[in-house]
C-alpha cells in the first residue's frame, strides 16, 4: 500500500466587516471609454448575380418610321396612328392615321 499524502485546499480567509475600513472598500462599474479611431475602408466585394429581366416594355415608345417604295399600303400589321412611312423611291414621307 502507497502512503498518501494529504492535500491541503487553500480556502479564502473571511475578513470579518469590521476589520475593513469602509474607505478600504472600493466597488468599481464599468464604463465605456472614449471612442476609438475609425478603421480604413475595406475593399468592396465580388457583384452579386444579375437581377430577374424587368417587365415587357411598350412595342415602341414613339412615332416609328416605316420605309419601303411607293405608298404606304392600306394596312401596316404593327403600325399605330403617328407613324410615318419613307417612300425610298421618292423620298417623300407619309405620316399614317
Amino acid at each position: 500500500m502507497t502512503a498518501r499524502t494529504a492535500r491541503t485546499r487553500r480556502r479564502p480567509i473571511p475578513i470579518p466587516d469590521a476589520a475593513v475600513d469602509a474607505a478600504d472598500r472600493v466597488i468599481a462599474y464599468p464604463a465605456p471609454g472614449p471612442p476609438g479611431p475609425a478603421g480604413h475602408d475595406g475593399t468592396d466585394g465580388a457583384p452579386g448575380p444579375p437581377g430577374p429581366p424587368g417587365p415587357q416594355g411598350p412595342a415602341h415608345p414613339g412615332p416609328v418610321l416605316w420605309v419601303g417604295q411607293g405608298t404606304p399600303p392600306d394596312v401596316i400589321p404593327g403600325a399605330t396612328p403617328g407613324d410615318r412611312w419613307f417612300d425610298e423611291t421618292t423620298g417623300a414621307i407619309y405620316e399614317l392615321t
